[in-house]
């Protein structure tokens, strides 16, 4: 293009007719216009803010961690081809109890992934970042020394309330009686039952009763 608007130049320069100059300014307009848009184009393919918009990521959610080092927490998120980036294009942010990270026009897509309220607390800056051929390594430095066996605090809070349920219906198994845990279940097969369950049950308690009436029965009283 920039040959093409060097020769029109150099023919307007040589012509006298009127006519003839403003069809080449015509056609000299059309191809810097053109000269311009090519020149945008390639900017645009070159620079990462221009080919994906910053605010819009992609949230990176599948990962793996390691806390048993004292020193360190381990993240490992996998990306295909992710070590032909270069560095500038992934930022990071860490603070006391968070983490994230943010990758720039990766295969024309911004990503990011972000870690809060950490189990224990962390050194912001000795924390760093490492990029593999097909993964990024985040390293977390621990404040303190000890092995993490859960990454954040609503984890462990999760953990905490699963155990004491457990512990809860193990000392409520042990302390029930057999025939009550027998007449629960009863009940809850009636309940969730079709109609030829509800009649199956009603006949065996029915039975049970006048079997109970004749002081035969070790079936315990549904109470249906």
């Amino acid at each position: 293009i920039k040959l093409d608007i060097a020769e029109a130049e150099r023919l307007l320069g040589l012509c006298d007719r009127g006519h003839i100059k403003t069809v080449l300014e015509k056609e000299i307009n059309v191809l810097n216009g053109a000269l311009k848009s090519a020149l945008d184009a390639d900017k645009a393919v070159q620079s990462p803010s221009n080919t994906t918009h910053v605010g819009n990521f992609i949230p990176l959610k599948k990962f793996a961690w390691d806390g048993s080092s004292n020193k360190f927490v381990k993240i490992y998120i996998s990306l295909k081809d992710i070590g032909t980036i270069d560095a500038s294009q992934v930022t990071t942010s860490f603070t006391s109890t968070s983490a994230e990270v943010k990758i720039l026009n990766f295969k024309n897509s911004n990503y990011s992934f972000k870690l809060t309220d950490l189990l224990h607390d962390i050194t912001p800056d000795l924390s760093t970042f490492k990029i593999k051929k097909d993964e990024v390594v985040i390293s977390l430095k621990k404040s303190s020394e000890q092995e993490w066996k859960f990454l954040n605090k609503a984890d462990y809070k999760a953990e905490e309330v699963k155990k004491k349920k457990q512990e809860e219906d193990t000392k409520m198994s042990n302390n029930e009686d057999p025939n009550s845990s027998i007449m629960n279940l009863m009940k809850k097969m009636y309940d969730d039952g079709d109609d030829e369950m509800k009649r199956t049950i009603a006949k065996a308690w029915t039975e049970s009763r006048d079997k109970q009436m004749k002081g035969d029965s070790s079936m315990p009283d549904l109470g249906m």
